[in-house]
């Protein structure tokens, strides 16, 4: 698009990948950020957890939305947010719709308190931007698919006994198709809100399925708990085991209603899980089914080309 690119993560040494893309600098938002000006400004760092006390959630997604904006002057200020902002009801959510924060998780509710300070800051001098996926995946992901395939426990895959509801993913293609059309669009508006979602919605029980498909070399017997047993073990399991922060995550169902941006942008989102496999299998097969499921923070770095 002819921008000069600078990117600011917490991060102190950049992966060399990044550094063929874009200038680096090290920088904590819930700490301080630098004077800087910009044409476009994308906030897309935050702290995505289950486990995490409130306050510290606010002081890095609210109050490090707050460093981000006062310091970086943009023209157009992009947020990603998230479907958290959303409570886990299972309807199908659009963009204009009262949300109750008494219904919304720790995390949830820092997003949707940094987009409510945005909304009162946009101006004729700003325009503000703010994009909702839910579950983004895609290649490098080390986030969503290990929290997948942490459901393995030895020889067997423990799943929660029902799975045939529809939940909203966002494959980064997408969101990126998204956020360029965002970025080049000549609408002129002080804030809006965008849902991004692929199209259609994933059945989650499937979803898992094709996961573990790629994986035909291992023999796994499923053990499928009661949800409500599940629902149980969430909300009583120590917020520190990793183990109750996936089973929360499941019992979680979102749907987004994505017309808004098809309709505004005139571009369809094309990518999914189905044409998102083949990428997959050669990603998962590359390295060990350990790193996957812990995450490895190098993982998004280690095949450039996928």
């Amino acid at each position: 698009m002819g921008y000069k690119v600078l990117a600011i993560g917490r991060s102190k040494e950049p992966h060399p990948n990044l550094l063929k893309y874009a200038d680096y600098q090290s920088v904590d938002i819930a700490a301080s950020v630098p004077k800087l000006e910009a044409a476009v400004c994308i906030h897309c760092a935050g702290l995505a957890s289950d486990k995490e006390p409130l306050q510290h959630l606010l002081q890095v997604n609210t109050e490090g939305t707050k460093n981000v904006f006062r310091n970086i002057k943009a023209t157009h200020f992009i947020y990603l947010s998230s479907a958290s902002v959303y409570p886990p009801n299972g309807l199908m959510h659009q963009e204009d719709e009262l949300i109750d924060e008494n219904q919304l998780s720790a995390y949830g509710y820092s997003k949707y308190k940094a987009e409510q300070w945005l909304q009162q800051q946009s101006s004729a001098a700003t325009k503000i931007t703010v994009i909702r996926p839910r579950g983004v995946y895609g290649a490098g992901d080390r986030i969503l698919l290990p929290r997948i395939l942490r459901l393995k426990k030895g020889p067997f895959l423990v799943l929660p006994a029902k799975l045939d509801y529809n939940i909203s993913l966002t494959n980064i293609e997408n969101l990126l198709l998204c956020t360029k059309a965002i970025i080049d669009s000549k609408q002129n508006y002080h804030f809006e809100v965008y849902n991004v979602t692929d199209d259609p919605a994933h059945q989650l029980g499937k979803v898992i399925e094709q996961i573990w498909g790629i994986l035909s070399k291992e023999k796994n017997s499923s053990i499928k708990v009661p949800q409500p047993v599940l629902q149980l073990a969430a909300n009583l399991l120590p917020l520190s085991d990793l183990n109750a922060n996936t089973l929360k995550y499941y019992l979680r169902h979102h749907q987004l209603l994505n017309e808004k941006v098809k309709t505004t942008f005139g571009i369809g989102l094309p990518h999914n899980f189905s044409n998102y496999m083949p990428v997959l299998a050669k990603w998962i097969n590359s390295m060990p089914l350990t790193d996957l499921q812990k995450g490895a923070a190098d993982l998004p770095w280690r095949n450039e080309t996928l």
